[in-house]
């Protein structure tokens, strides 16, 4: 009888294992493949048992005896073979490998500097209050009352409420780290983040602020200034350069001067004033720059992109587009990437992905995190 138990809970384990390459049916296999082991070798003790005590007696006990050690050697054995589903979160591996490969190692300890500021692209905080708790308040180029507030934890911080109950970086109990990185281009200065991870999470990225030295607006204008420079060409031949310091050459022979970048509620626009006088409204994708037409708003007093759209000229760039190697990107240059928020953080990702350096890799981060703000 224990010899016919043993043959059919076999059976059945090698059933399972055959039929079953996941999860459950590896744990039911090695559970009937541990039964198995037990019970064989005991019917033979049992069988020889029951020819000296009684025959009753012996197959009622061995089978006891089986089936209390077989459980016990399934469980050992199943969960030996028992693993759990493979998970995949994609954004858990791209903070894993980013801060892997950008953010390690360079901490920096201690309370932020007084009256520093920091950004996020959109929000400007300056720190009014420092020591183990600090609290930064912040404006956009239109609007103030924002602010959150940060709480010494060891080399890092936590986000804490501010005295208003309400944080406008981050969420509370998120870790925040201060952090050096190198900038891509030697000739400039290394950059401070303050890196903000989902608080018991596996280091996800919820928010990134970089330390800045200009006002909140010049900072915004040199960010334009830094995503438009290169050399372009157009239908005509000539060539324009953009610079790093606000100026354009609009020949070869054209000597550089400043180009004006317009504004609407004191937030730049895609729109710039050439030095000729000229409005050009102004869309560049990774090989070309578009010059719109623009129109007046009597109403609003302002000038804006003429519509429908109209091309005055596309000029070719003839350098490369690198802008993404030396800045933290900033909202204020959204207007001037062509394409929806998807298509730009697409372009914009495979450029940072074969780079492999701190700021690109930092600024696909923030890319990604306007990416999921754009799809809510």
């Amino acid at each position: 009888m224990i010899s016919i138990l043993t043959f059919i809970i076999s059976s059945l384990g090698l059933i399972f294992s055959i039929a079953f390459d996941c999860s459950i049916g590896q744990y039911v296999s090695g559970t009937f493949a541990g039964v198995s082991l037990v019970t064989m070798p005991l019917s033979t003790v049992v069988s020889t048992m029951s020819h000296n005590v009684g025959k009753a007696v012996g197959i009622m006990a061995g089978v006891g005896v089986a089936l209390t050690l077989g459980f016990f050697a399934a469980v050992i054995v199943g969960a030996g073979q028992w693993r759990p589903p493979k998970m995949t979160n994609e954004a858990a591996v791209w903070t894993a490998t980013s801060d892997k490969d950008s953010l390690s190692n360079q901490i920096v300890s201690g309370s932020l500097p007084k009256n520093s500021w920091w950004t996020d692209g959109d929000i400007y905080y300056q720190v009014v209050q420092t020591g183990n708790t600090m609290r930064l308040e912040g404006v956009s180029l239109h609007e103030g009352g924002f602010a959150t507030a940060l709480k010494l934890d060891g080399d890092a911080m936590r986000i804490v409420l501010p005295s208003d109950g309400y944080t406008s970086f981050a969420e509370e109990g998120c870790l925040v780290e201060r952090r050096k990185l190198n900038a891509a281009d030697a000739s400039l200065p290394d950059m401070e983040v303050l890196v903000a991870y989902k608080a018991g999470s596996n280091r996800e990225i919820v928010g990134v602020l970089q330390r800045f030295e200009d006002k909140p607006l010049t900072f915004a204008l040199k960010s334009i200034h830094r995503l438009l420079e290169g050399t372009y060409q157009d239908p005509e031949g000539n060539t324009w350069t953009f610079q790093a310091d606000g100026k354009v050459k609009t020949s070869d022979k054209a000597p550089a001067k400043a180009y004006e970048t317009e504004m609407v509620w004191h937030t730049p626009t895609n729109i710039v004033r050439l030095p000729d006088g000229r409005r050009v409204g102004l869309e560049m994708s990774s090989s070309q720059l578009h010059l719109l037409e623009t129109t007046y708003n009597k109403d609003e007093e302002w000038w804006e992109v003429a519509e429908p759209k109209k091309e005055i000229a596309v000029l070719q760039r003839t350098s490369a587009e690198d802008w993404y190697r030396h800045m933290i990107v900033t909202r204020a240059v959204g207007p001037f990437l062509k394409g929806s928020v998807t298509d730009i953080y697409s372009r914009y990702a495979n450029a940072c992905l074969t780079l492999g350096e701190p700021v690109a890799l930092l600024n696909m981060e923030i890319m990604h995190l306007w990416t999921l703000e754009s799809e809510e």
